[in-house]
């Protein structure tokens, strides 16, 4: 018996570690959800037009607002998706549930790419790597466009190398499908170079027509590019094309998001580099690098032969155009415009240790030092990522977040049957960006449509409904010793606005009621 667990266990190792893995990677994206689910206002834009959608057969022809607020550069995927979702669960944490078990998929496509290109020990440890990453588990755990990126481009990566496998061009088509979904958000446009380049390549182990090749996959790239983009290109036509009027602006550098200048593009890529190398905590310290350098070196002499695992390079096709693409935009750099480079920065750290081919017969004492820096680098990882994970809210739900609803108790007692309207204020974001929640808030509650949509119908309206029997000012995370300074006393003077009736401070917020006009 004891025989036959220990035959057991070796034949089928590798599915108990991806198991263990899974497990692990489960429990962290699952763990307290229910009650650490943050109502952020892009998750509550996105249930409201959902809602709108599936209950109004309300039409939405742009994707979600992005930094370049005047470009419609996203189609509406996304907020379809949330739909279709909010259809069948009616339920916000039934969404974020979707969203926690999309994340557990995406660690064992990570393995299934993995096991494709970077060997069975790199598969395991990309499938850990990603389960355990702080910022990917904060992913699952958050109702939020990017974070269904890594999912869509893992199927696409996927869905290509089987393919490349197996032939069946279905399975290709697939790839496409999925990568033009990735599109929701504008992190995978980064990876638009990198994907039809291997998709070139892949094909061209197919077919020997390399200019056939090259025309269809032209071809095929545009169709998808049409269907999806659909909805926004007939946008742009019934408004004077905004989108392409305000591109011209950009690459001739009349934005501040980019400067023809070759210094600042490279500024902006180092820029993006740590950032992304930082969040992640690939290489936390300088002991870890230390410890890759002197592991890539000590193969490098020994083998001399290329010390990368073959198909690694897909992977690289996909990155450098894709990195190099980060510095074309030289706004503020931020980790979540960057998740469709992650999962492959990912996929390229886990294939480190399939550089590991020394004869072990020969190099013995080598092999048991490159074992030992292999320990020392992902053992710092994971050492740090477990540090990392105090900074996941597993405890109840904040404070905050309780306040969104009672503030919308508090406004629905205080208006009764009158009419009002709402806008919020924040230290950062002085013009309305928070008012979502508390619509959301209030919708839930009541039972009323009282969202009204901007002209793109992808968000509020930033104007103040100055018309209604009320407005409440919510004055959000300010100090009580300026909050009548810098909130109040603006919002008055910017809208021109008599003096308030009342306050009420529930949590961090300070609400005012002012007569409408």
């Amino acid at each position: 018996m004891k025989k036959e667990v220990i035959r057991f266990f070796n034949t089928n190792k590798r599915k108990f570690y991806l198991g263990l893995i899974l497990v692990f990677g489960s429990f962290l994206r699952l763990y307290h959800l229910e009650y650490t689910l943050p109502v952020d206002p892009d998750a509550a834009m996105a249930l409201l037009i959902a809602k709108k959608i599936v209950e109004e057969n309300y039409v939405l022809l742009v994707g979600p607002l992005t930094s370049l607020s005047n470009f419609n550069i996203l189609p509406p995927t996304y907020y379809y998706i949330i739909s279709v979702l909010y259809f069948f669960f009616r339920n916000y944490l039934a969404i974020a549930y979707c969203f926690a078990i999309i994340g557990i998929i995406s660690i064992y496509l990570i393995y299934k790419v993995g096991l494709i290109l970077i060997g069975p020990k790199g598969a395991l440890t990309a499938a850990l790597v990603f389960s355990a990453s702080h910022y990917m588990v904060r992913h699952a755990r958050a109702v939020w466009e990017p974070h269904l990126v890594p999912f869509f481009i893992l199927l696409a990566i996927y869905f290509l190398l089987l393919y490349e496998k197996q032939g069946k061009f279905l399975l290709f088509i697939i790839s496409v499908s999925a990568f033009f979904v990735s599109l929701m958000y504008i992190s995978s446009f980064l990876l638009i170079p990198g994907y039809f380049m291997l998709s070139f390549y892949v094909l061209s182990k197919k077919f020997q027509n390399k200019l056939l090749v090259l025309s269809a996959l032209a071809v095929i790239f545009s169709v998808f590019f049409l269907m999806i983009y659909l909805p926004t290109i007939i946008y742009e036509i019934n408004n004077n094309y905004p989108t392409w009027n305000n591109l011209k602006n950009y690459f001739r550098g009349n934005t501040i998001y980019f400067k023809p200048d070759f210094s600042l593009i490279i500024s902006q890529i180092y820029k993006n580099s740590v950032l992304s190398f930082d969040l992640l905590k690939l290489f936390p310290n300088l002991l870890s690098v230390v410890f890759l350098f002197i592991y890539l070196v000590m193969h490098f002499l020994l083998t001399k032969r290329a010390i990368l695992p073959p198909k690694i390079k897909y992977m690289l096709l996909l990155f450098l155009p894709g990195f190099f693409m980060t510095g074309f935009y030289q706004g503020q750099p931020a980790i979540h415009r960057l998740n469709a480079l992650s999962l492959i920065i990912i996929i390229l750290y886990a294939g480190i240790g399939g550089i590991n081919r020394l004869n072990l017969k020969k190099y013995r004492l080598f092999s048991a030092i490159s074992v030992f820096l292999l320990l020392g680098i992902y053992g710092q990882f994971l050492f740090f990522t477990i540090g990392e994970m105090k900074n996941i809210p597993w405890e109840k739900i904040s404070y905050k977040d309780r306040s969104v609803f009672q503030t919308a108790e508090y406004i629905l007692a205080k208006a009764g049957q009158s009419s009002f309207s709402i806008s919020t204020s924040t230290p950062g974001e002085p013009k309305n960006y928070h008012t979502t929640r508390y619509i959301y808030a209030l919708e839930k509650i009541s039972g009323k449509n009282l969202s009204k949509m901007n002209k793109k119908g992808n968000w509020l309206s930033s104007r103040v409904q100055k018309n209604k029997d009320y407005i409440f000012l919510i004055c959000q995370n300010y100090n009580a010793a300026n909050v009548s300074t810098e909130c109040l006393k603006y919002f008055l003077n910017m809208e021109k606005l008599p003096l308030f009736l009342s306050e009420k401070q529930i949590g961090r917020n300070i609400i005012y009621q002012i007569p409408g006009i």
